[in-house]
């Protein structure tokens, strides 16, 4: 593979097309020499990471999470999050995750801007079933549906 990027001036350039699906990061090694006798070089490295537009489709998830809860006494608690299958994950902004049908879970919290899932204090042992809906901003976005299985 021939060199992706150049360095013109002070700004570093692109000489081909980037897909974050094929890669999110590229690491840039680069190597400073001074001009002392001798001179001294040392290196850094520069991280690369692609943006992207939303251009794939989610499609509906769904995942486990295992809890252990000592005792029972454990304080609300951040499990995980909602997961729904989708190759753009740079778009975490543009979704929007809600219950199922409006209704919540008397053990559990939705962070409706991060689907982030919060176990809530009290919660005892055994096996919970969290449904949820996903959509984004975007027009091109279809709603999908999203299962979760806790067990604690």
């Amino acid at each position: 593979m021939g060199s992706l990027f150049t360095v013109l001036g002070d700004d570093l350039n692109a000489l081909v097309t980037f897909d974050r699906e094929e890669q999110k990061m590229y690491m840039i090694p680069i190597a400073i020499t001074d001009s002392g006798t001798p001179p001294m070089t040392g290196t850094s490295t520069l991280t690369v990471e692609i943006g992207d537009v939303n251009d794939n489709a989610m499609k509906e998830g769904h995942s486990s999470i295992f809890v252990y809860n000592y005792k029972g006494e454990a304080p609300d608690t951040k499990i995980g999050r909602v997961f729904v299958d989708d190759p753009d994950d740079w778009d975490l902004a543009d979704k929007i995750f809600l219950w199922k049908n409006g209704v919540q879970h008397n053990n559990f919290s939705l962070d409706h801007d991060t689907g982030m899932i919060t176990m809530l204090q009290g919660t005892s042992d055994g096996f919970f079933l969290l449904m949820f809906t996903v959509s984004c901003l975007m027009l091109c976005c279809l709603v999908k549906k999203v299962i979760t299985f806790v067990i604690i």
